[in-house]
C-alpha cells in the first residue's frame, strides 16, 4: 500500500529526529571521552616538559611582548603573568584534570577544566598552536555537553546519577562532533579541487619535499604519488558519505590508513592523531557498547 503524504512527513521528521538525536547508551562518548583524556595527558606533560622554554617569563615569550594583546585577556596566565609558580600550577593542573578526564573522574567538569587551561596554554604563547590543538581544543569544549559520564567512569555525583536515571541519553553532541570533522575533510578537499597541483597530481610531490613538513627525505615513485594525490582528494571531498551507514567502515579505514601515512612521512604534530581519535564520534553505541562489554567481563574474570 502506498504511504500517504502525512506518512512521507512522519516518516522524514523521524528519519531527521533519529539522524540527529539518536537515541545512545553512552558507550561511543565514554570511548571518545578516554581516547580525547590521553591525548590531553600527553600534551599537558609535553607542556610541563618544554614549560620553561615556552611558557615561563624567561623563555621565548615574555609577558611584556604579550602585554596589551587581545590574547592577555583570553588566558589565566593573566591572574599572576610574570610569576612562573603561578605558571607551573596551571601546567600541573592541566595534567591532573586530564588525568580526571581519562579515568572518569567529574568527566564533563574535567572537560571544562581541560579546556579552559588548553586556551590558556594556547593564548600564553600563540606561536606554538597548530591544527591538532585546535581540534582537541573543538573536542574538549563539545565533551562539556556530551555524555560522557554514563559508562568507563570512576566518579560521577549523586545528584547527577540520579538526572541520568530520569533522562536518557542521546548522541546530539557527538553527531554535531562527526558533522565538524566530515566538514573540515570535505571543505579542505573543495579548496584543493581548485588547486592544480592536485588537479595535475603533483601536489604530494611537491609536499614531500618541503623541509617544513616532510619528516625526511623520501624518494617515492611518481605513479605512486599521482595516484596518492587523487585518492586523497577524492577520499576528502566524498567523506561525508561516511554518514551511510553501509559506507562508514570503510571511509573510517581509508581515513585511519591515511593519517597513519600522514604520521609517519609528515611533521604535522597531534593533528593525524586528533582526526583519528574523532573518529569514535562516528561509531554507533551498537558496536562501540560489546567492546565495553568485553573488557568488563575479562576484568570481571582477571
Amino acid at each position: 500500500m502506498s504511504r500517504s503524504p502525512l506518512g512521507w512527513v512522519k516518516a522524514l521528521a523521524r528519519g531527521w529526529t533519529e539522524f540527529w538525536v539518536p537515541a545512545s547508551t553512552g558507550a561511543s562518548a565514554g570511548l571518545l571521552r578516554v581516547a580525547v583524556g590521553l591525548v590531553a595527558l600527553w600534551n599537558a606533560v609535553a607542556v610541563c616538559a618544554n614549560f620553561d622554554r615556552y611558557f615561563s617569563d624567561s623563555g621565548m615569550m615574555p609577558w611584556a611582548q604579550l602585554e596589551g594583546r587581545v590574547a592577555s585577556k583570553w588566558t589565566l596566565f593573566a591572574i599572576a603573568p610574570t610569576n612562573d609558580a603561578w605558571g607551573w600550577t596551571l601546567a600541573a593542573a592541566q595534567v591532573v584534570v586530564a588525568v580526571t578526564l581519562l579515568i572518569g573522574a567529574l568527566p564533563r567538569a574535567s572537560a571544562a577544566a581541560a579546556w579552559i587551561l588548553a586556551l590558556s596554554f594556547a593564548w600564553r604563547n600563540q606561536y606554538l598552536p597548530n591544527g591538532g590543538d585546535m581540534l582537541l581544543g573543538i573536542l574538549l569544549f563539545l565533551l562539556i555537553f556530551a555524555p560522557i559520564d554514563r559508562q568507563l567512569v570512576v566518579y560521577v555525583p549523586r545528584w547527577r546519577r540520579r538526572q541520568m536515571r530520569r533522562f536518557p541519553a542521546n548522541g546530539l553532541v557527538l553527531r554535531v562532533i562527526s558533522i565538524q570533522f566530515a566538514w573540515v575533510y570535505f571543505v579542505t578537499g573543495l579548496h584543493k579541487l581548485w588547486s592544480p597541483a592536485w588537479q595535475e597530481g603533483y601536489a604530494m610531490r611537491l609536499v614531500l619535499r618541503h623541509t617544513a613538513f616532510a619528516r625526511w627525505p623520501t624518494d617515492i615513485d611518481s605513479v605512486v604519488l599521482t595516484l596518492s594525490t587523487w585518492a586523497i582528494l577524492a577520499f576528502e571531498v566524498l567523506f561525508p558519505l561516511v554518514f551511510v551507514p553501509r559506507l562508514r567502515r570503510y571511509f573510517l579505514i581509508a581515513g585511519l590508513v591515511f593519517h597513519a601515512g600522514i604520521e609517519a612521512t609528515m611533521l604535522i604534530p597531534t593533528f593525524s592523531v586528533m582526526m583519528a581519535v574523532s573518529y569514535l564520534a562516528f561509531v554507533p553505541d551498537a558496536v562501540s557498547q560489546p567492546w565495553i562489554d568485553a573488557v568488563r567481563r575479562r576484568l570481571a574474570t582477571s
